[in-house]
């Protein structure tokens, strides 16, 4: 099992490494890198990065496969790691 605590600060190290800049959100935290090509953390335990992006592969080469899933209209578009044991209520949305 992924422990938020363990792998989010590894991911946002190398994510800011890598250029992306800290945008704070109500109800998440996001790393902005190029256009289409960012990075959340909600209060959740869940992880979201943007399909086939350079985000995306930093998350994937720490996390491991994604192992969650967004909404049936947000599937497409995301990644979804979820940590800490959360097993989501069918998708979860950003």
């Amino acid at each position: 099992m992924n422990r938020m605590s363990d792998i989010k600060p590894r991911i946002v190290a190398a994510i800011e490494a890598a250029g992306y800049t800290f945008e704070q959100q109500v109800s998440r935290q996001k790393w902005c890198g190029t256009r289409n090509d960012n990075v959340w953390f909600d209060q959740a335990s869940v992880i979201r990065a943007d399909k086939g992006t350079k985000g995306a592969e930093i998350c994937r080469r720490i996390a491991g496969a994604p192992n969650g899933k967004a909404t049936a209209s947000q599937d497409h578009r995301f990644d979804t790691w979820f940590t800490d044991g959360y097993r989501g209520k069918g998708g979860t949305a950003i």
